[in-house]
């Protein structure tokens, strides 16, 4: 809500969204937020900008893992920066503004919805297998 408040261009083009989607006097509901395709960016720029935590944690499964100079043995707990990575200018561009229309550049919309939050990476990936993300651990 704050960065709505901040960047009231961004407000105003999602109150346009709703009401015109949804008309001025219509609460939104879960089963509206697939035609409110704005809404869902403005909520996966939100997560990206501030993540829930600045880290999530991974197992990794399967066999040991060489990575550059280190060995990643299985079962090993790894951290991932998801602070870091959602503020990454190599991945994000104006990585420290709020810019809910990078997701549609990057044509997330299709791959990504709400209700499916894991897929919020640059290019809808879920964390599983995803390079910003969990980066050399899959």
């Amino acid at each position: 809500m704050t960065e709505l408040l901040r960047n009231p261009h961004v407000m105003s083009k999602l109150k346009t969204e709703v009401r015109t989607v949804l008309g001025a006097n219509k609460q939104i509901e879960e089963s509206d937020i697939s035609k409110l395709p704005y809404l869902q960016a403005v909520i996966k720029e939100a997560f990206r900008y501030h993540p829930p935590g600045p880290f999530i944690t991974r197992v990794k499964d399967g066999n040991d893992l060489q990575f550059k100079k280190y060995v990643i043995p299985k079962d090993a707990l790894i951290l991932i920066n998801i602070w870091a990575t959602g503020r990454d200018p190599s991945i994000w561009p104006n990585p420290d503004l709020f810019e809910p229309e990078r997701f549609w550049t990057r044509k997330l919309m299709s791959k990504a919805t709400i209700s499916n939050c894991s897929r919020l990476g640059p290019a809808g990936e879920s964390a599983q297998g995803c390079r910003w993300l969990t980066g050399w651990c899959t």
